[in-house]
């Protein structure tokens, strides 16, 4: 390989491989045999079991245990108070939420009050990247639970 080859062929090999190990985190779960609780089996880059169900978009875990899409505006990456707020009631008691593979989704200062001040009243916060974020879910009392899942970056 000549000097100019290797200069263009060796950064990009790098590239890549780095973004499939930012994005080749992935989760793998067996529930315990005598369990009824809600459980996220799989989840890898833009891909969710729950329940031996199968999704792949943004999601959200209600408290009723409802799984519904989570419509987040992806454009900016940026997670505003109108993506939560909605969801949020009296039953929550926890919020979980995956910010992505490789944890892309930024939180505005807006949704960083709310947040805030949901803790302030005795609210469990936890967020992280996703496959993190699905660690936390399994480990979790599902009581209260609210959990907002992005599935891709």
């Amino acid at each position: 390989m000549n000097t100019l080859n290797r200069f263009l062929v060796v950064p990009a090999l790098l590239i890549g491989l780095a973004f499939a190990t930012a994005c080749g985190s992935s989760v793998n779960y067996t529930p315990p045999a005598d369990s009824t609780e809600t459980a996220i089996t799989h989840y890898s880059f833009g891909k969710m079991t729950i329940d031996g169900k199968d999704y792949d978009g943004d999601l959200v875990l209600l408290p009723n245990g409802e799984v519904k899409g989570w419509p987040i505006d992806l454009g900016t990456h940026m997670l505003q108070p109108d993506d939560l707020a909605p969801l949020l009631n009296e039953q929550v008691k926890t919020v979980i939420i995956g910010t992505g593979n490789a944890g892309a989704v930024e939180l505005d200062d807006e949704i960083q009050t709310l947040l805030d001040d949901l803790r302030q009243n005795g609210v469990r916060i936890f967020i992280d990247n996703t496959v993190e974020a699905v660690k936390q879910f399994n480990a979790s009392p599902k009581e209260g639970l609210l959990a907002c899942f992005h599935l891709n970056c």
